[in-house]
């Protein structure tokens, strides 16, 4: 009884606490941000990773049959990996100027550039994904809820100013950070989305100056 009590507790924790990414990170270079501005589409690196732990055997045994069904969605040169209790999909996102839609496959997340404003979606992948793992275990999902977002903004041909407010950059906390990219230089940009965050709230988002 005590074995049966255990199962379903843990099972209930998981399906609360692992639908949701434990972060969403973007690697996405100054050219790019600026090529979607001036109304090209360009592409980033997005990797989404998930705490695994609170899943158990049972979860470890169908990562096979995840990778199967997913990776298709994720793209061509996509790869899922699992790095301790860590589940790790990195696949290609799409940088595009805001009321532009890429043609053909692309991953759940997007960024999108409106004008001096840079913003991250979830496009039309991230039901069909979510549909395809909860038809391999109802618990098993995938929703548009991070615990916190990384942009890694690296430097291209042109410097830009990037700007961010409520973030941590290195471990520290800015209200109000900003930091001119030239080419060789990078940015680590980390939104919380914890529920005394801001960003549990509102989508986090960047500036960019034109």
């Amino acid at each position: 009884m005590k074995k049966m009590l255990m199962l379903l507790l843990t099972s209930g924790m998981f399906l609360l606490t692992g639908c949701d990414p434990d972060d969403v990170e973007f690697d996405v270079s100054t050219d790019a941000l600026s090529a979607a501005a001036a109304g090209k589409i360009s592409t980033a690196t997005c990797t989404i990773t998930f705490d695994t732990s609170m899943g158990g055997e049972d979860f470890k045994s169908k990562l096979p049959k995840i990778r199967q069904s997913i990776l298709p969605v994720l793209g061509p040169d996509a790869k899922i990996q699992t790095k301790a209790d860590r589940l790790v999909a990195t696949f290609t996102a799409y940088v595009c100027p805001k009321g532009v839609n890429p043609t053909g496959k692309e991953g759940p997340y997007r960024i999108v550039v409106d004008g001096d404003r840079i913003d991250y979606v979830a496009t039309d992948s991230m039901q069909v994904i979510s549909s395809r793992l909860s038809n391999i275990d109802f618990s098993f999902d995938l929703k548009d809820n991070p615990k916190q977002v990384t942009m890694r903004i690296s430097g291209g041909e042109a410097s830009k100013k990037i700007s961010a407010k409520a973030v941590f950059v290195d471990g520290s906390a800015y209200l109000d950070y900003s930091k001119k990219i030239a080419e060789g230089d990078e940015a680590e940009i980390v939104f919380s989305r914890d529920k005394n965050s801001v960003y549990s709230q509102i989508r986090p988002f960047l500036r960019i100056e034109k």
